[in-house]
C-alpha cells in the first residue's frame, strides 16, 4: 500500500469513526433529553421517527449525518500531514494513534460539557423558539452543552493531532530509516 492509499483509507476510517461516534453520542444524549431531538434535531434534519418507524433509528441517522463530515475534515488534515512521514507503515501506526487521541479528546470534551452544564458553570440560551415545547429545559441544556463541547473536542483533538504529528515528524528526522516508532 502506498502513502496515498494510507491517506485515503485514513480519511474513510476517520469519517466512519466520526459517524459511529455521532450515532452512539446521539443515543446517549437522547436518553438524557428526548426534548432536544423532538423540539430541535428532528426539525433541523427533517428526519422524523414516524418516517423510519423507530425513534432510535432517526436519532442514530441524525448522529451520523451530524458528524461524519467532521471525520473527513480531520482525516484530510491529519492524513495529509502524515504524508511527511518516511514510510506508509509509519503512517499507519501514527495515524491509528492520532485517531485514538482525537477520539479520546472529543469524548472527554463532551463529558466536560455535560459536567459543566450540570454544575451550571455554563448556560446556553435557547434561541430556537422551542422553549414552550420543552418538558425538561435543564436536560435540554445539558444535551446542548454535550453537543457543542463535542464539536469543540473535535477541533481541540485536531490541534492535538497536529502537535502529535509534528513531534513524531521531528523525532523521525533524528532516527535512521528502518527504526520503528
Amino acid at each position: 500500500m502506498s502513502k496515498f492509499g494510507v491517506l485515503s483509507a485514513f480519511v474513510l476510517i476517520s469519517a466512519l469513526t466520526a459517524g459511529l461516534y455521532g450515532i452512539l453520542h446521539n443515543q446517549i444524549t437522547y436518553t438524557i433529553s428526548s426534548d432536544y431531538f423532538s423540539a430541535f434535531k428532528f426539525k433541523q434534519f427533517r428526519i422524523y421517527p414516524h418516517q423510519l418507524g423507530s425513534t432510535r433509528m432517526a436519532v442514530g441517522i441524525i448522529g451520523f449525518l451530524a458528524s461524519w463530515w467532521m471525520g473527513i475534515f480531520i482525516g484530510l488534515i491529519l492524513g495529509a500531514m502524515a504524508l511527511l512521514l518516511k514510510t506508509h507503515q509509519q503512517m499507519k501506526v501514527v495515524l491509528r494513534n492520532v485517531l485514538m487521541l482525537v477520539l479520546l479528546i472529543t469524548i472527554s470534551s463532551g463529558i466536560t460539557g455535560f459536567l459543566l452544564s450540570k454544575l451550571h458553570w455554563i448556560q446556553f440560551e435557547i434561541p430556537w423558539g422551542v422553549t414552550d415545547e420543552l418538558i425538561n429545559k435543564e436536560a435540554f441544556l445539558n444535551v446542548a452543552a454535550i453537543h457543542n463541547f463535542s464539536y469543540l473536542g473535535g477541533v481541540i483533538g485536531l490541534m492535538a493531532g497536529i502537535v502529535y504529528l509534528v513531534l513524531v515528524g521531528s523525532k523521525q528526522k533524528n532516527k535512521p530509516t528502518g527504526t520503528t516508532l
